[in-house]
């Protein structure tokens, strides 16, 4: 039992930081918004911030819950800081009618995408085969609202302005870079490449 509380209590306060700092950027959400005429102006900050800011309550306590969930359930990585920069650039690049973003969800697309396949790799037998079939799963989900452009589970909600499906996929995408990493390292290694030692965090 002191274990899982010695386990839980810092990714519950991973996730308290991460709910206070979304409720903060929300009340200036014109500083934070990922917005592309601001990091035409060198604003960069607002690649991270961006995914902070939220519509309305129901929007936050989605996102932010969601994110709780994900503390606890994987704990905190690295990865998470530099996929929220990818996942802004892979947006506007990939939207160009796209002026403004803001929201967690595509960056917990990223998250969700990421551990799965981490679990896949790493475990054995069923664990294994859940793993997978989550990954699949987030793919497929992320995959058919861009492509119908409507929720799977939250088209009923009101989040306080239209969502971009098209984020949901292209963080499922970059969830995806550790593992492709990892491949191409591992590829490196069969052929007689220099060795890396450490992938992605």
């Amino acid at each position: 039992m002191k274990r899982v509380a010695d386990n839980l209590l810092p990714r519950l306060g991973c996730a308290a930081a991460l709910a206070l700092a979304a409720w903060a950027a929300g009340a200036h959400s014109d500083v934070f918004v990922l917005e592309r005429a601001a990091l035409e102006r060198g604003e960069l900050w607002r690649l991270w911030t961006g995914h902070l800011v939220h519509g309305n309550g129901t929007h936050y306590a989605y996102d932010v819950g969601a994110a709780a969930l994900l503390f606890c359930a994987f704990g905190p990585a690295l990865r998470l800081l530099w996929m929220a920069p990818v996942i802004g650039v892979g947006l506007l690049v990939s939207q160009p009618d796209v002026e403004h973003y803001y929201g967690l969800s595509a960056w917990l697309h990223a998250w969700v995408v990421a551990a799965c396949a981490d679990e896949a790799l790493a475990s054995r037998g069923h664990r294994r085969i859940l793993a997978a079939a989550l990954l699949l799963g987030a793919l497929a989900k992320a995959t058919w609202e861009a492509r119908l452009g409507a929720s799977v589970f939250t088209s009923e909600l009101d989040f306080g302005g239209p969502v971009l499906h098209a984020s949901h996929l292209v963080g499922a995408l970059v969830g995806l870079l550790p593992l492709l990493q990892r491949a191409l390292w591992t590829d490196r290694r069969r052929g007689g490449g220099a060795i890396c030692r450490d992938a992605l965090p």
